[in-house]
């Protein structure tokens, strides 16, 4: 016996008054009757003493008690569900006499029911179609969580779930895993989904949410059906009718219909994708709802280094409802607010030379961090071509600078000259061995590279080798250190000595120096240089270069010269002249676009029509981007990729007549840029805006916390916010400030469930929307299925569901026990004090 508290046997010591007031009595009864009283009702003391600490004795038992639930939601088939209620039936009557059983049926809540009630409902419902509220959804979860709770104690416990495993509401896993804490055995037994003839439109998609002007949109439907018919779909906004497919369907198959649509006014709004077929059980899951809301002009930044090359480009992105501003080559702002100013940024022809370190990564941030769109076109001054290899802006760019060098390509003999006098030390050199590095990696196997460094005296790094060892020449470029005067011309002289032998057919030298040489035959080794068919490109740094000496150099090398106070360019500098010496990343023969893949960049154009192409940059796809377009060679052209909260475009031809003269004049010239260019604009809506819509029975509240780019409360802005109904009718709202950076607004419930609320920050010219569209239950989705937890449970057998059972531990109460020996002696003790 065990005892639920001890607490009660404190009244014990009631035992030792009475003790001493039996011995002490005077009554004059025998003694043996005397005895036996006080002992009887001493016993019955100690009894009720007893009942009260709840004792109780451990058992065990081998009864149950058995919770049929049925699934009776309306993707169901009631015949399926009223063969499980003649198997529950059968189940209950080989039930044991001590077993007991609850049936319940559930859908969007659960019921107790007996089994000729379940029947006759589902006999009701099988004759007569409701729209039934009770079984608009399977909340599984909820209904194992109410269940649980009946069963009694001292019973083995088991539940059998009929459902088809399709739950509209959430909870299951926890559900099925408590039930299971609970020592309660679940077994499954799977209900077919309804089997008459259903068709539904799964969802209704937009290729984006938020349209700019003149953009072309596509609709996606995606719809269902149950069993093979024809279908007809209809597209329709604000009420009217825009687009009708006739299809056919095959059972259990989705199908995608696809719309495009060009933004403007009248397309603004909620859109729904409605089916009809000659058999359909439910109406209610014929339409489906999304939003489509258009916004102003897109408004691009272009950079030319002739603003007047982008002029044809620039009118016909006018005739599409796309805003360009062309700027020169230093026409990029310095700074990432001026930046946002703009949904999309291209580079069309601009050397990396013309950027800063700091708007490089500043054009990072705007695509990243700000969600910006970044495209590049093809140019001597684009991708590996302009000094962008290992730059932030590649970092964002689909392709990288990096190429192999084609078989037919001539060979390349690069020759580095580096100045390490003193006045090098520290960052600059550091920076010229990053920068030396940067030109060997670029090299092909096939190409040749020597390394010189200077100070007061030449000093061979690395002799003319073959880059096939770049890992060698790589290590010694390391080496390289500062100290010492500063003395060109030895280091020229051995450069000329050294491509003198070299085999290659292109031969070409690089000369970096921050300070004044001493004197040498410049012009003499110079030229000689360029009688070998050596060019000779130089690089002055900081003020103290001798500028005027290395633009001659450069000048009767046939090269290029450049003069830089910012030592991180001389990485972009030198991989722009190795690929601009080699020349072997452009390809210049007319070709024609391939199609890899349908993308919104090629809505309604036809590739195959396209004009010819005169050249390109060859790249090479990163791993992570998308490829739309394809020159005939197997390069890409047309590339994008998803970095960060923005994204990039990369188009390796032109956009000028330089190698797209025909598309200048092509029909389709100016919707193609401008759907790639609305492809990748930042969408402004949500930036800096949190929103959040909260209802009651009559009255919405919208709350609205506006912050700047560095995430500080903007107080005292100036809203126009609307609010647009599925008809098109718009209502105004007012919007007040509550606190800092919070805004609030109260509006009527709209009668109408489908409605989109524009706000316009007008002191910030920022725009957000938001779009309250209704669907259909989740219980009406064809397309749902069976949960994987429910395939882990015990499937049904009807015999083995009973019969195996063992035995639990179970507590008996010793209570009714111990009262009835309590009375039974107070009985004997009045007897004994009365006889």
């Amino acid at each position: 016996m065990t005892l639920t508290t001890y607490t009660p046997l404190l009244w014990l010591a009631l035992l030792i008054p009475l003790a001493y007031f039996i011995y002490t009595s005077l009554v004059t009864r025998p003694l043996k009757k005397r005895f036996a009283a006080n002992s009887f009702r001493i016993l019955a003391i100690i009894s009720v003493i007893l009942a009260l600490c709840h004792p109780y004795f451990s058992s065990s038992s081998k009864d149950l008690h058995v919770v049929y639930l049925v699934d009776v939601s309306q993707s169901i088939d009631l015949e399926d569900a009223k063969k499980a209620l003649a198997s529950i039936e059968k189940n209950i009557a080989v039930l044991k006499a001590n077993d007991s059983y609850s049936l319940y049926m559930f859908a969007n809540g659960v019921k107790k029911i007996s089994p000729s009630n379940l029947s006759k409902t589902l006999n009701d419902w099988s004759t007569k179609f409701a729209d039934d509220e009770f079984r608009s959804q399977s909340s599984i979860g909820s209904a194992l969580e109410v269940v649980k709770m009946v069963y009694p104690a001292n019973k083995i416990k088991k539940l059998l779930l009929f459902s088809d495993g399709v739950s509209t509401g959430d909870k299951v896993l926890s559900s099925i895993a408590s039930l299971k804490d609970e020592q309660i055995e679940i077994s499954f037994s799977d209900l077919q989904k309804i089997q008459r003839p259903e068709i539904s439109v799964v969802s209704l998609k937009t290729s984006t949410p938020i349209s700019y002007r003149g953009e072309v949109v596509r609709m996606s439907a995606t719809v269902l059906s149950n069993y093979s018919t024809k279908a007809q779909v209809k597209f329709i906004s604000q009420g009217v009718i825009v687009h009708t497919v006739d299809i056919a369907l095959e059972k259990d198959k989705e199908k995608q219909i696809n719309f495009q649509v060009t933004s403007n006014e009248t397309t603004s709004g909620i859109w729904e994708a409605e089916i009809a077929a000659p058999k359909d059980y439910f109406p209610i899951n014929n339409i489906a709802r999304c939003s489509l809301i258009m916004q102003g002009e897109a408004k691009v930044l272009a950079l030319h280094k002739t603003p007047s090359k982008l002029r044809e480009l620039k009118k016909a992105l006018a005739k599409q409802g796309v805003s360009m501003d062309v700027r020169g080559k230093y026409g990029l702002p310095a700074s990432l607010q001026d930046l946002n100013e703009f949904d999309a940024i291209m580079f069309a022809n601009i050397e990396a030379t013309s950027l800063s370190s700091r708007q490089m990564d500043n054009v990072r941030k705007y695509v990243t961090e700000f969600g910006g769109g970044l495209i590049m076109t093809g140019s001597e001054n684009s991708f590996g071509l302009g000094g962008y290899y290992k730059t932030p802006i590649e970092e964002v760019l689909p392709v990288t600078s990096r190429y192999e060098k084609e078989k037919e390509q001539p060979s390349l003999a690069l020759m580095l000259i580096i100045d390490k006098s003193g006045s090098m030390g520290g960052a600059p050199i550091a920076l010229a061995r990053e920068a030396s590095k940067a030109a060997v990696e670029l090299l092909s196997s096939r190409d040749q590279v020597a390394v010189i460094a200077f100070d007061g005296n030449a000093k061979l790094v690395s002799d003319l080798t073959s880059a096939a060892n770049k890992g060698d020449v790589l290590s010694q470029i390391d080496g390289i250190g500062a100290g010492g005067g500063t003395n060109l011309y030895p280091a020229m002289a051995m450069g000329r000595d050294m491509l003198g032998l070299a085999s290659s057919k292109i031969k070409h030298m690089i000369v970096l120096s921050d300070g004044q040489s001493q004197g040498g035959d410049f012009e003499g080794v110079t030229s000689e240089l360029s009688e070998m068919g050596v060019t000779v490109s130089t690089v002055s740094l900081g003020q103290g270069a001798a500028v005027d000496l290395m633009a001659a150099i450069a000048q009767i090398g046939n090269g290029r010269a450049y003069v830089t106070n910012n030592a991180e360019e001389m990485p972009r500098i030198f991989t722009k002249e190795t690929m601009e010496a080699s020349r072997s990343a452009i390809k210049e023969e007319p070709f024609i676009p391939i199609k890899i893949n349908d993308s919104d960049y090629l809505q309604g154009i036809n590739i195959d029509e396209t004009p010819l192409l005169l050249g390109y940059v060859m790249t090479k796809l990163k791993a992570s981007a998308q490829i739309q377009l394809l020159t005939e060679n197997g390069d890409p052209l047309l590339a994008s990729g998803r970095y960060g909260l923005g994204q990039s475009v990369a188009f390796t031809s032109d956009t000028t007549e330089l190698w797209a003269g025909e598309w200048l004049e092509w029909n389709n010239f100016g919707k193609f840029w401008a759907q790639v260019i609305r492809s990748i604009v930042r969408n402004k809506s949500a930036q800096g805006f949190t929103s959040e819509l909260l209802a009651s029975d009559k009255e919405m509240n919208l709350q609205i916390y506006r912050s700047n780019e560095n995430g500080t409360p903007e107080n005292h802005i100036s809203w126009e916010a609307t609010l647009m109904d599925n008809n098109g009718k718009v209502q105004p709202l007012t919007i007040q400030q509550t606190g800092f950076g919070t805004y609030q607004s109260y509006f009527a419930k709209p009668k109408d469930e489908n409605y989109t609320i524009r706000l316009h920050d007008q002191t910030n010219n920022r725009i957000k929307t938001l779009s309250q569209i209704s669907a259909y239950p989740k219980e009406y989705l064809l397309a749902s299925n069976k949960a994987d937890i429910f395939d882990k449970l015990t499937p049904l057998n009807d015999q083995s569901f009973t019969e195996k059972r063992e035995a639990i531990q179970t507590q008996e109460s010793a209570l009714n026990i111990f009262a009835l020996f309590a009375l039974i002696s107070i009985i004997l003790s009045t007897l004994f004090r009365r006889i």
